[in-house]
């Protein structure tokens, strides 16, 4: 269970920046924070992780392909025993034909 507010803020969108081969459609930046709790019995919810985090997703156009790009990085505030503290940074790519 885990309770997220994010904010995604437009930096621009449906513009065609050519940056080579690469049009670079739209950009938004996200900013969130979250608490909740790992563990298969209820009495794993008593210990709530918090986080934040920042990061980007983007939309790229490559000749007949568009890439949807994400990147996160998080931090742990409060971590337990089975899930540790500390930053960590995500990304993930798709794309569609």
């Amino acid at each position: 269970m885990h309770l997220t507010n994010e904010l995604f803020v437009p930096i621009f969108r449906n513009k065609s920046y050519k940056i080579g081969r690469l049009y670079w459609n739209t950009l938004y930046g996200i900013g969130y924070v979250g608490v909740g709790a790992v563990g298969f019995k209820t009495s794993d919810l008593g210990d709530p992780i918090m986080d934040a985090g920042i990061g980007t997703e983007s939309a790229i156009t490559f000749g007949d392909y568009d890439v949807f790009l994400s990147v996160l990085a998080a931090h742990t505030f409060q971590g337990t025993d089975a899930i540790d503290g500390g930053t960590k940074v995500r990304f993930a790519i798709r794309t569609v034909r």
